[in-house]
């Protein structure tokens, strides 16, 4: 019998591709959505949030963010940065591993991602997102691609990453924070519950939450809420039933919360 190599990963398409560059006055409030997506920074610092990590990225790092997983992007005062955004849908999970942390790249891979990211803004129409058809052929999108996997596949085999997170006490308190709305995802808290929870007042928890998540503590328990139904949806739980299991006040409630997150109702979010 003949051997079937391993392949267990590779990229359906890209969705967005950008470089950019910020200054102090930079502040990207976070979002949520259903495709990877890598930073890396060319020059300068930005600072990185995702769920309960925070990270500094300086030149020639990357982080990549996994599929609904709130991050967020800002720059810290009298600081600036060059950044690359590349994001897309794959299937596969051979790159879990680069979700871990902050990736030093070496030289190496640093051209190797030049290259790929200067294919695909080549090949495809990237000045909107999603992006659009280019000049490209088949091929060339193909090979673009291509050059944009291997590059996710070395770094994820070659490198590990760097222990660069964020550690003040304020840090710990956004931690604390997110760790009792992660526990209480079916509870449907209000915002004075959730301080209690976290023995802080509730000014302050929102003040430490907004400075790391760029966004409310309530908006982001609901966009946890959402992924969590998400979830049950894919399982084949029915809208009545995670109305109940999530403590929503009913399933019309739910269906609109949904709706007015996803873009889609329950009903349509598998199809």
């Amino acid at each position: 019998m003949s051997y079937t190599p391993h392949h267990d990963f590779y990229i359906k398409y890209i969705f967005s591709a950008f470089e950019a560059e910020v200054s102090d006055d930079f502040y990207f409030p976070g979002e949520l959505h259903e495709v990877w997506e890598m930073v890396y920074c060319i020059d300068g610092v930005i600072m990185s949030s995702e769920d309960d990590q925070i990270y500094e990225l300086r030149r020639g790092q990357m982080v990549l963010h996994a599929p609904f997983e709130f991050h967020r992007l800002w720059v810290k005062k009298g600081q600036r940065a060059k950044y690359m955004i590349i994001s897309f849908h794959s299937v596969g999970n051979d790159i879990a591993s680069l979700c871990s942390g902050v990736f030093n790249l070496n030289t190496t891979l640093r051209h190797q991602l030049t290259e790929a990211f200067n294919d695909i803004i080549v090949t495809f129409d990237c000045n909107e997102i999603p992006v659009k058809k280019g000049s490209g052929g088949p091929i060339d999108e193909h090979r673009a691609i291509m050059k944009y996997e291997l590059f996710l596949l070395t770094t994820a085999s070659e490198t590990t990453p760097a222990s660069v997170q964020l550690s003040s006490v304020s840090a710990g308190k956004y931690r604390k924070i997110l760790g009792v709305l992660k526990n209480n995802v079916d509870g449907n808290l209000n915002a004075e519950e959730i301080a209690r929870l976290c023995l802080l007042g509730v000014s302050n928890m929102k003040k430490i939450f907004r400075q790391y998540a760029g966004c409310g503590v309530m908006d982001y328990y609901k966009k946890l809420r959402i992924i969590r139904a998400c979830e049950l949806l894919k399982s084949g739980v029915g809208v009545a039933d995670i109305s109940e299991i999530m403590n929503f006040s009913s399933p019309n409630y739910f269906t609109m919360t949904f709706k007015r997150e996803m873009g889609v109702p329950p009903s349509k979010y598998l199809k």
